[in-house]
């Protein structure tokens, strides 16, 4: 694999682990909001929030998920990235 591609690689790997965050923390406040109001059109509006941001971490997930059937073991990570439960933890390989 070509250095600018695996370069490449990584940069789009950091951007979703940033968009899966990103997500995360938007579903959170999502929920909160969701459990607080008591307007009928309120309570709509969060459940499809809530769906279309559910839809919107499953799509990041896979497309991360894709990066573990790569040969990515020289990707580098700087620091720990939560992702829902998993953890992308910093290691150097190779």
């Amino acid at each position: 694999m070509h250095k600018r591609q695996r370069a490449a690689e990584r940069a789009e790997l950091a951007e979703l682990l940033s968009d899966i965050c990103e997500v995360k923390s938007r579903l959170a406040g999502a929920y909160i909001q969701f459990n607080t109001v008591l307007e009928p059109e309120l309570v709509e509006a969060n459940v499809y929030e809530i769906s279309a941001l559910q839809a919107k971490y499953a799509y990041l997930l896979r497309k991360i998920k894709a990066y573990e059937n790569k040969d990515v073991r020289s990707f580098y990570f700087s620091r720990k990235v939560d992702i829902g439960g998993f953890e992308a933890a910093s290691h150097k390989t190779g």
